[in-house]
């Protein structure tokens, strides 16, 4: 959670989403204690997100985005502890996707060019979007959508409602691809021509 606190309302939103993962999750197996975690987790971060989200009046920092891992993941271990399945952990697992995805890519990444794992960089998820030509709130909200698809995929694999949110999926599926195509994400960027003119040069 740390890693993607990049950018104003990323980790806190991503965390929200999250949170209420784990919150349908836990209430579908009748784990109520875990449920009320979640609920109050939810409600925390959605009452701070307006003032972190950009432009942002306060900042978590990096004791706030630790903190709201730490709780994710004890809310995660509860929950399979008390239903005894792989299938449990699964659910938050897949909700974090983002910010597990951008862990291990900057882990790789900098062993790989024989930098210290903890050395901070530019090649973070959010900070590609952004050289993109993305705005700090689009950034955030297109990854908002990857974490609740990847959520919602995650509850129909434990088999949650599965026509109410394969409803759901759909339409994050759907806002997802034509955020990403106003954004132009999907465009791949013509090379300059060989003697440094273009088509309007003429």
């Amino acid at each position: 959670m740390n890693l993607i606190d990049g950018i104003d309302g990323l980790a806190a939103g991503i965390a929200a989403i999250a949170g209420g993962t784990v919150l349908v999750a836990s209430y579908q197996r009748g784990d109520m204690g875990t449920a009320m975690l979640a609920a109050a987790f939810m409600g925390s971060t959605l009452g701070f997100l307006p003032y972190n989200y950009n432009p942002a009046r306060i900042f978590l920092g990096d004791t706030g985005s630790m903190l709201l891992g730490y709780l994710l993941g004890g809310m995660s271990v509860l929950g399979a502890y008390k239903s005894y399945t792989a299938l449990s952990l699964l659910v938050p697992l897949a909700a974090l996707g983002v910010p597990v995805l951008d862990t291990a890519l900057a882990i790789t990444r900098r062993w790989r060019t024989h930098r210290p794992i903890f050395e901070a960089d530019t090649q973070h998820l959010h900070h590609r979007l952004l050289q993109r030509g993305l705005t700090q709130r689009q950034t955030a909200i297109v990854l908002y959508l990857i974490t609740g698809i990847l959520g919602v995929g995650a509850l129909l694999l434990s088999g949650i409602h599965r026509f109410s949110l394969l409803a759901v999926l759909g339409l994050l599926m759907a806002a997802l691809a034509l955020g990403a195509r106003r954004t132009g994400l999907l465009s791949v960027p013509r090379p300059a021509p060989a003697n440094g003119r273009n088509e309007f040069d003429k």
